[in-house]
């Protein structure tokens, strides 16, 4: 139908996983201020172009322009005029009313609204009174024209519009069509010289899952994930489908078998393949078995070359070089389903027999037997161990999976072992559901002593990653308490003891002892992965409790161990001297960091990217890169969701509250750090419930509510203390609360806690905390009336902050110390201090404590800001807007967020006097 929205705009609807396709529609509208311009949106059917299309109508009426669309079908293409029917239907009587009379009768007849009352009118009278009603579309207002799947517009629709859209000159108009490739288009419309084109490429694994989750409330593993991705080929129609399939059936596929292909789908696909000769479906379903098919392999199983050609003329298969493939995974998974069981089996057996790589040919082995086998499954099992070494988690998952199932069932040691390693092949896949079945399957059947211990031992593990941090400490307990003499699995158990202590943050020095003893009984093993994972478990514990040699014991970690290839990224050297780093004011905290998110990429290690980039973000946020640490978070959270990481999860909200309360994002601060708080609980993760509790301590301090800061700050900082804690650079949010006490008037509970921060500040050499506790000290002193001491320590702050990269927290120093000055009527310093501070919280577009530079600048008085006093970012900013530039523009050429730049805009036009973009262009001319 036809809409010509003129009242109210509707708002954008959400679109998953198209940044880039979202701003280049935005882009096209904004052109449409210059005069008519086409876009033409170009991809597979199902790919997603339709709802593109919607988001551009919604933006285009959400900014005020007039819409009109048109969706024909198939059916409709034989009927003439249907889609300027469409187009111009609603308010139609009016806009006759307003065309000249000639022009008003020819559109009548076409519309069948009038009988023709002499001789029909010509298709140009029709065209002429189509582009007098789009001049009067456009009149007072831009115009978008919408056409969906354009191959099917009728012919006369197309000639008038196109005869329309060519004598368009200045008109503000814009027309946003979608085209189905494979499909003859009007070349008239579509091939226009002003046409631009937008392929719409397939959806990333990642924006399949945050679509499944939002369309149908579908949450998959990681490894699940992978192959709805791959067999949908990124096609949000058939993703949405396989989806709706999963749910539909009653448990998730097991390792090597194929996900449920709804009849809908098959039936999509089967046609095409019916159409084949015999013996080219037989050749198909050989390739579809492989996994790097080729034309010599299937020769090799008997099929001539030209078996193939019928495929290849028929776009179901392609070739590269001497590689195959089909056009669409859903076709390979039609043409191997569509063979018998029995047949199957003997493709298996034969390609078994031909392939050369260790790990395809176990996979064959397994599809090629019916029920158990002790030789299949040790193939199976090398296959998963060889998969593991070389970092593709998920292939040693199937493997691991298919080796447990075809042990024969009285090899009761073989199958323990084949289970525990496929539960924690399957945790590193990112399916963590899977892999505590597995275990709870291995523990129910393990026999007493260091067999159990070890199952009790690995399923802690998970529960520690998975989010019942309180029952990890639990099972772990048990087994260390059954493991006897197994040097092994006493290891297991007492390096999981120490890490969940060290993730609940609770008894910390017990924690140090149990990974020291880890180390210790590891090393007796000979396991080299384990004994490198209890040092650095070690060596945070040492930081966490304040004992200086923790470095020294990273450092010896570093030069001892070089990473098995399978090893977890975060139980790597590096990685635990990234933490270590960011924690005591490291400038290596961010290559360190960032090279741990380098190396979850290469190793295919989803399970620890979460903690990686949450650590990650947090060392950008502080040093400033907000932008960049909000980015990096969402990349987290929705890892975390994917692989089942309930601590992650919440730690990722944590994070991302923390640097929404600092840009004074409010509502959206709140939400976040409530979510961390809920999915934690009282003994969840600990460093999400800290970053939670920093944040809105922080946004409580920050709208000048200090005894909300107080109320949350307090409960957090007692309990740590208790743990053990003596790292202030773990428990930022102290001077935060020790502010908030000293402008509560509660100086005594201040200096309790000053003391304690400056103490461990300087046992330890931390300038973050020395800085801090100077800038306490300070604001102490003041409270006090003491001017002299308050200005001595907030000079203190400033040569400490000069040791370490953390412009938010020396831009709050130099606004108190702004503060002070002006109290000690010293303007030209007070004036100084905040116009840097302001400048800093401008370029991190900290608005509320820019707001409050602002005031206290405002209580100087003085002469308006000059282009020439604007910080370098607001400048290239205020140049950009100058030359006319959007706002989206402006993110996008400076890789910026679009409410960092109306931020910026804000502290631009506040500094210069400025009320509109007209004016802050005269300032520049």
């Amino acid at each position: 139908m036809a809409c010509c929205c003129e009242v109210e705009p509707a708002a954008q609807r959400d679109v998953i996983g198209r940044h880039e396709e979202l701003e280049a529609l935005d882009r096209f509208l904004d052109s449409l201020e210059n005069g008519p311009a086409a876009l033409a949106l170009v991809g597979d059917a199902g790919v997603g172009k339709t709802t593109l299309w919607r988001a551009g109508i919604d933006a285009a009426r959400a900014i005020g322009y007039r819409t009109l669309e048109t969706r024909p079908a198939e059916a409709e293409a034989r009927l003439a005029f249907a889609g300027i029917g469409d187009l111009l239907g609603d308010g139609l009587d009016d806009l006759l009313d307003e065309l000249a009379p000639p022009q008003a009768d020819a559109l009548r007849v076409a519309l069948l609204l009038e009988r023709p009352s002499g001789s029909p009118p010509d298709q140009r009278a029709v065209a002429t009174a189509v582009l007098g009603a789009l001049r009067l579309h456009a009149a007072d207002r831009p115009l978008l024209v919408a056409v969906d799947d354009v191959q099917w517009l009728d012919s006369a629709s197309v000639a008038v519009l196109a005869f329309a859209w060519r004598r368009l000159r200045g008109e503000r108009a814009g027309l946003l069509m979608t085209r189905r490739l494979g499909l003859p288009a009007p070349a008239v419309l579509t091939e226009h010289e002003d046409m631009s084109r937008l392929e719409i490429a397939p959806l990333s694994p990642g924006a399949v899952h945050a679509l499944l989750h939002a369309r149908i409330g579908l949450t998959l593993s990681r490894r699940t994930l992978r192959q709805v991705h791959d067999l949908a080929g990124g096609n949000a129609f058939y993703a949405l489908e396989l989806g709706r399939a999963l749910q539909r059936s009653e448990a998730p596929p097991t390792a090597g078998q194929a996900l449920p292909v709804p009849p809908n789908l098959r039936a999509l696909v089967a046609d095409r393949l019916a159409q084949l000769p015999a013996e080219t479906r037989n050749a198909l379903a050989t390739v579809a078995a492989l996994s790097r098919p080729s034309i010599a392999l299937v020769r090799e199983t008997g099929h001539e070359t030209e078996a193939l050609h019928p495929a290849f003329a028929a776009h179901v298969l392609e070739a590269d070089n001497d590689g195959l493939r089909f056009s669409h995974p859903l076709l390979a998974s039609t043409a191997y389903e569509d063979v018998d069981p029995v047949a199957r089996r003997a493709l298996h057996r034969r390609l078994a027999e031909l392939v050369a790589d260790d790990e395809e040919r176990a996979r064959h082995l397994a599809l090629a037997v019916d029920g158990p086998d002790a030789d299949v499954a040790a193939a199976l099992e090398r296959a998963a161990h060889h998969a593991r070494a070389r970092g593709a988690s998920a292939s040693a998952a199937e493997l691991g999976e298919q080796a447990q199932r075809l042990t024969p069932p009285g090899a009761g040691a073989d199958r323990h072992r084949r289970t525990v390693a496929a539960a924690l092949y399957c945790f590193d896949a990112g399916d963590p559901d899977r892999a505590i079945e597995l275990l709870e399957d291995a523990r129910a059947a393990a026999s007493p002593g260091s067999q159990r211990a070890e199952a009790l031992a690995v399923l802690a593990r998970l529960h520690r990653f998975g989010g019942d941090q309180p029952l990890a400490v639990e099972l772990a307990r048990q087994a260390l308490a059954e493991a006897g003499s197994d040097d092994r699995v006493r290891a297991l158990a007492a390096q999981g003891l120490a890490a969940t202590l060290f993730f609940l943050r609770e008894d910390l020095h017990e924690g140090v002892q149990l990974a020291t003893v880890a180390a210790e009984h590891a090393a007796r093993a000979g396991e080299v992965a384990l004994e490198m994972e209890a040092r650095a478990d070690k060596g945070l514990l040492e930081c966490l409790v304040g004992q200086p040699e923790a470095a020294a014991t990273l450092r010896a970690l570093a030069e001892d161990f070089q990473p098995p290839s399978y090893a977890r990224v975060l139980s790597t050297p590096a990685q635990s001297r990234g933490v270590l780093a960011l924690w005591t004011d490291l400038p290596e905290a961010s290559r360190l960091l960032r090279a741990g998110r380098e190396a979850t990429l290469a190793r295919g290690d989803d399970g620890s990217a979460p903690m990686v980039l949450a650590n990650l973000a947090v060392s950008d946020y502080l040093e400033g890169r907000w932008t960049q640490a909000t980015q990096v978070v969402e990349e987290a959270f929705d890892l975390a969701l994917q692989t089942g990481q309930r601590p992650q999860h919440a730690w990722a909200f944590s994070v991302r509250a923390l640097v929404r309360a600092s840009l004074g994002f409010e509502a959206e601060a709140r939400a976040d750090a409530e979510q961390a708080l809920a999915l934690v609980g009282t003994r969840g993760m600990a460093a999400a419930r800290i970053h939670a509790v920093w944040a809105l301590g922080l946004l409580e301090l920050s709208l000048d509510r200090p005894a909300e800061t107080e109320r949350l700050a307090a409960p957090e900082r007692e309990r740590l203390l208790a743990a053990g804690v003596g790292e202030p650079g773990s428990m930022r949010f102290l001077p935060d609360e020790i502010e908030a006490l000293v402008a509560l008037g509660r100086d005594g509970e201040a200096e309790t806690l000053l003391e304690w921060l400056e103490r461990q500040g300087r046992l330890l050499d931390r300038p973050s905390a020395l800085a801090a506790s100077a800038r306490c000290r300070g604001l102490l002193a003041a409270s006090k009336g003491e001017t002299d001491g308050a200005l001595e320590a907030f000079d203190r702050a400033l040569a400490e902050h000069d040791r370490v990269a953390n412009p938010f927290e020396r831009a709050r120093t130099l606004l108190v110390l702004g503060a002070a000055r002006r109290r000690a009527k010293q303007k030209a310093g007070a004036r100084e201090a905040l116009r840097k501070a302001l400048s800093l919280f401008d370029d991190l577009g900290a608005r509320l404590w820019s707001d409050r530079a602002q005031s206290e600048l405002a209580k100087i008085g003085g002469r308006t800001a000059s282009p020439d006093e604007l910080t370098p970012a607001e400048r290239r900013i205020a140049e950009l807007v100058a030359a006319g530039r959007t706002n989206k523009e402006v993110a996008s050429a400076l890789y910026l967020s679009d409410r960092t730049v109306e931020g910026h805009l804000t502290s631009i036009y506040r500094k210069l006097g400025v009320r509109s973009r007209a004016e802050l262009a005269r300032t520049f001319s």
